[in-house]
């Protein structure tokens, strides 16, 4: 999956507590003891979406997760009062290399990683193989 995704993790009565206080509406909640398809899960947690942008454009989902991040800024708060384990904001990119550029950069701006390190969040890039076929 692409786009740039928060993902929380910590013990169902700190989940509820946060969304019911925060008013933000995850894409998934998953609880501790729940089939999936690893097998059971041994966490529970949820994710918000920060940003849909398409892997190839980090620059948007940047853009588009630091616009989340501060129009949510009181909400988040929220998780580091209610002791969640370290959040991690995950951008979710296709491996841009190729012959030509064998070892690709990816630069993340000294602002947004300021502004996740505020919030308490680790910052992840998880990378998806070959962009599709067009």
């Amino acid at each position: 999956m692409t786009g740039c995704v928060l993902r929380v993790s910590g013990a169902n009565t700190q989940i509820d507590e946060f969304l019911r206080r925060s008013g933000l509406v995850p894409t998934i909640v998953f609880r501790e003891g729940e089939a999936s398809y690893r097998g059971t899960r041994r966490t529970s947690g949820f994710n918000l979406i920060l940003s849909g942008a398409d892997g190839e454009s980090l620059a948007v989902q940047v853009r588009e997760s630091a616009d989340f991040l501060r129009a949510n800024r009181d909400a988040l708060d929220l998780l580091n009062q209610l002791e969640f384990d370290a959040p991690i904001v995950d951008f979710g990119i296709y491996d841009l290399a190729n012959y030509d550029c064998p070892w690709p950069s990816y630069r993340l701006p000294a602002d947004f990683v300021r502004l996740a390190g505020e919030l308490g969040f680790a910052i992840e890039i998880s990378f998806y193989g070959a962009p599709p076929p067009d």
